[in-house]
């Protein structure tokens, strides 16, 4: 188990996936099925399989594991917060908002009553939710949850912690979706250095801040700057995560609808063709963002 977090968190997915798949097996055998160790494995590994776009197959691992801590720990112990929140995140991956957001707002509500309004577990959670509240343009609620995500971080964990850096990118990114352009820029830009001094310019996670500061900047006029921002996306993510991957889809996707701007029509539906491929095997037909990739074709070859 340890050896596969230390390829997870080099980005060797692959790898860590097969060690953390041996490592359930062993436990599983020594300890039997029911005990709480095997919930953390079970919780790593359905972990590693959302993070590659497999949520179809990490959804039983993560409800396995929250059903074994409560029969455990009992339905309030921090542990239970975290299992929910995990359940809630992949929900919220395969756009099902209202199931997502009960099981925030009870994950939040464990820790609070457990460790405190200050804990960086609140932090987590506050970002979580505004992540949802973002989905169903609740702005307002959203960039107080952001905020206050950030103010708890900073205090807890420092100004340059890379937590920081994933609540400064969501505000930003909330900042984006209302036209507010200005006061995005200078928060995407804060959290891609804070990132590349702490995690190193070729980790998996700067595929994220590349594409968002493309996004901004194709939405400012600057296409060339956008382009050159999201290939880099596109390696860092085909070579961390693999180029089946469904972010790698979506950076695709965002690339192919800026060649469309660009008049490079060619190029930009073997993108999307690629991309709706990927999608179709990670997320399903009816996923907005399968549906959508597939307007994109159509649109293109008319």
């Amino acid at each position: 188990n340890a050896l596969a977090e230390l390829h997870r968190a080099q980005g060797d997915l692959p790898h860590a996936q097969a060690l953390y798949q041996r490592a359930l097996q062993v436990i599983e055998t020594v300890l039997g099925t029911a005990h709480p160790e095997v919930a953390t494995y079970l919780n790593n590994l359905a972990e590693l399989l959302r993070v590659q776009g497999k949520l179809l197959e990490a959804e039983p691992m993560y409800k396995r594991a929250l059903a074994i801590d409560e029969r455990a720990q009992g339905t309030s112990h921090p542990i239970i917060a975290i299992r929910l929140n995990n359940l809630a995140e992949l929900f919220r991956d395969r756009g099902l908002l209202e199931e997502a957001e009960p099981l925030y707002q009870r994950a939040l509500a464990i820790d609070m009553a457990a460790l405190g309004a200050n804990h960086p577990n609140i932090a987590t959670y506050l970002n979580n939710l505004a992540g949802l509240y973002k989905s169903r343009e609740l702005w307002d609620k959203a960039a107080e949850h952001y905020t206050r995500a950030i103010a708890i971080d900073e205090r807890a964990l420092g100004p340059n912690h890379p937590d920081v850096a994933i609540y400064l990118n969501n505000l930003a990114g909330l900042y984006k979706a209302q036209g507010r352009l200005d006061e995005a820029e200078p928060l995407y830009l804060r959290a891609l250095r804070i990132n590349e001094e702490a995690l190193g310019a070729e980790h998996t996670d700067m595929a994220i801040y590349f594409n968002n500061i493309a996004l901004l900047y194709k939405a400012q006029g600057k296409l060339q700057d956008a382009r050159l921002y999201y290939e880099q996306a596109i390696d860092i993510g085909e070579r961390t995560l693999g180029a089946e991957h469904p972010q790698v889809a979506t950076r695709m996707a965002n690339l192919g609808a800026l060649l469309v701007d660009m008049k490079e029509l060619d190029a930009a539906q073997a993108l999307f063709q690629k991309a709706l491929e990927v999608r179709r095997n990670t997320v399903g037909e009816n996923h907005p963002d399968t549906l959508n990739c597939a307007e994109w074709l159509e649109s293109i070859r008319e």
